[in-house]
């Protein structure tokens, strides 16, 4: 079965890019597509996948731990 959710954020991520780009031909006042097109194509395209592994991502255990540290702290209280 297709991973919907990822299409889904794939159209999200590039509509928020169009978006951006007629931002930028409204804020220099430039109304042609032309304009879009090649903001678009010269701008980095950033990754849409997900990664698992991160250095932002901590080990699973260290949520588990804190949450266990919090839930044990409420329950003294």
């Amino acid at each position: 079965m297709p991973d919907v959710t990822s299409g889904r954020s794939a159209k999200a991520c590039i509509a928020a890019s169009v978006d951006d780009a007629c931002a930028a031909a409204l804020e220099v006042e430039v109304y042609e597509y032309r304009f879009v097109r090649r903001y678009l194509e010269r701008r980095p395209q950033s990754p849409l996948g997900l990664r698992q592994v991160d250095p932002l991502i901590r080990q699973l255990t260290l949520y588990r731990d804190f949450i266990a540290d919090k839930t044990k702290e409420e329950n003294e209280s």
